[in-house]
């Protein structure tokens, strides 16, 4: 009898599986002095270039939303009302900002020995123009007399504390 040739099935081969790459990136974004976020972000990918395409758009996104965000300026707010006089509003705005933290140190200061060295510092001052060390001079003549005790109120010589010289 004759053999009947065995036919042979070809066995299905079981597909190859892809290989995924997991590709993890973290990057430190200063917020501010001795502060920082790390935000870490992993994925898995057939290629690495298809990971670092994924990944790359969230940890600029964060750089732009957080990086140094406490030192960023702060926008400045000049309000000011209709019924100032045009020269009033100038001045203030041309004061500089030595000025400005003399006059309330003067205005806080509690003793006589604060005073004086306020006004020591005033005096010494390179920030401060001629006319700004004036303009200084008549509210700390005012708190030194009412810190001797010269004024009942302070409130009295502060209305008045500012002469223009001319």
């Amino acid at each position: 009898m004759p053999r009947k040739p065995k036919t042979i099935e070809s066995v299905p081969t079981p597909p190859i599986p892809t290989l995924l790459v997991k590709y993890t990136l973290k990057a430190v974004i200063p917020t501010g002095p001795y502060a920082n976020i790390q935000p870490e972000i992993t994925v898995e990918a057939t290629t690495l270039e298809e990971a670092d395409k994924l990944i790359k758009p969230y940890i600029d996104n964060l750089f732009t939303e957080y990086l140094n965000k406490s030192e960023r300026q702060k926008p400045r707010v000049i309000v000011t009302e209709r019924d100032m006089k045009k020269d009033d509003v100038i001045a203030e705005v041309n004061r500089n900002e030595a000025y400005k933290k003399a006059l309330t140190a003067v205005e806080q200061c509690g003793s006589l020995e604060a005073l004086n060295m306020i006004e020591d510092r005033i005096k010494a001052s390179v920030k401060l123009t001629a006319e700004e060390k004036f303009k200084l001079s008549i509210p700390v003549a005012s708190k030194k007399a009412y810190l001797q005790g010269g004024l009942d109120d302070i409130r009295d010589f502060q209305a008045n504390d500012e002469i223009n010289p001319s």
